[in-house]
């Protein structure tokens, strides 16, 4: 089973691409399956019907009433709770015998990333036999605009997902149909050569962090900047084509992932 981890910032259009991922999959006859990890979303932001959905076993929703939590420590705990029925989630996949799975991970990227109980959840599923799995890694370019260091930032965000996960990871610009093209054009350079970036910045508060940031960029140029970044429109379906062509490439190269 090929598995792809859509791992993205708040807003970054997981669940959007999720949905346009599975209509291209049904369109072409293609036996996939989706997963939702959210226990916080609610239907009509979902875009989608999945085919498991982490709600079945916790709802955020319900946390919140029950221990009189706020929404951060809301979702926090019900990403706890839910990572107590990972095998749960790991039999509900192997039944379905699908060949592909998309995983729409939660809204908040560092609950999922960061905390155990979201490593606890993609552990568990990369243990099913004859897993082979990469990590969409969302970019929204409006967070680009803001500046290039926003830009840096997030190819530094993109790498600490790759070494929390290790496995493959594809760059993936999302609402491109809202960008021009020369505005989308000049983000794509920049978080394909990221060495650039500190041509382009002649000042920064802390000038010497910066010139030892920028000697680590040039060393490890392929560390911060996949080889090909890729820009889609969920909603136009732009890029989509192009999007599932590398995962099927990515894929075929994957031994899948040590657990």
């Amino acid at each position: 089973m090929d598995v792809a981890f859509i791992i993205g910032p708040a807003g970054s259009g997981k669940s959007m691409l999720t949905s346009a991922l599975a209509y291209y999959l049904d369109q072409r006859r293609i036996f996939y399956a989706t997963l939702n990890l959210d226990p916080a979303v609610e239907d009509p932001s979902l875009h989608y019907n999945p085919t498991i959905d982490a709600r079945d076993w916790v709802k955020t929703s319900e946390i919140m009433k029950k221990f009189k939590l706020g929404p951060n420590g809301a979702i926090i705990a019900s990403c706890d709770i839910l990572a107590a029925h990972a095998d749960k989630i790991k039999k509900a996949i192997s039944e379905l015998r699908a060949d592909i799975l998309i995983v729409d991970t939660p809204g908040q990227l560092e609950v999922f990333a960061f905390r155990p109980s979201g490593y606890e959840i993609f552990r568990t599923i990369n243990e099913i036999e004859g897993t082979r799995s990469l990590i969409l890694f969302l970019i929204d370019p409006f967070l680009c605009k803001s500046g290039l260091n926003a830009i840096l930032s997030v190819l530094l965000l993109s790498s600490s997902i790759f070494w929390r996960f290790q496995l493959p990871v594809i760059d993936v610009v999302t609402k491109r149909d809202l960008l021009p093209s020369e505005e989308l054009d000049k983000i794509l350079y920049f978080l394909e050569n990221p060495s650039a970036i500190f041509d382009e910045l002649k000042e920064f508060p802390v000038r010497d962090i910066a010139l030892e940031w920028e000697a680590m960029v040039a060393e490890f140029e392929e560390i911060f900047a996949r080889k090909e970044i890729i820009a889609v429109s969920s909603e136009t379906g732009e890029g989509i084509a192009d999007l599932f062509a590398k995962m099927q490439e990515v894929w075929s190269k994957s031994g899948g992932v040590e657990t």
